[in-house]
């Protein structure tokens, strides 16, 4: 997708939370954005507490949160 400005990653126990900045194009809306990336609107909205969905215009940025769901391997320790 060319939309996408940047990329950030925060790592949990078992699942990280990508950030991806998405550069808003004409006819987009939060909730075809949201669609686009199988996630919430509630979503795209907690990520972008800063920004007024009213007020967004083509050209502007969007955090969207991409979760990433990792294996978590356990290592036994031997004493």
């Amino acid at each position: 997708m060319k939309n996408i400005v940047k990329k950030e990653v925060w790592v949990m126990d078992h699942f990280s939370i990508k950030f991806i900045l998405y550069k808003i194009k004409n006819g987009d809306t939060i909730c075809c954005i949201a669609k686009k990336f199988g996630i919430t609107i509630e979503m795209i909205l907690e990520a972008n507490k800063n920004k007024s969905p009213r007020q967004l215009t083509v050209g502007d940025t969007l955090r969207v949160p991409i979760i990433v769901f990792v294996e978590v391997l356990h290592r036994e320790r031997s004493w």
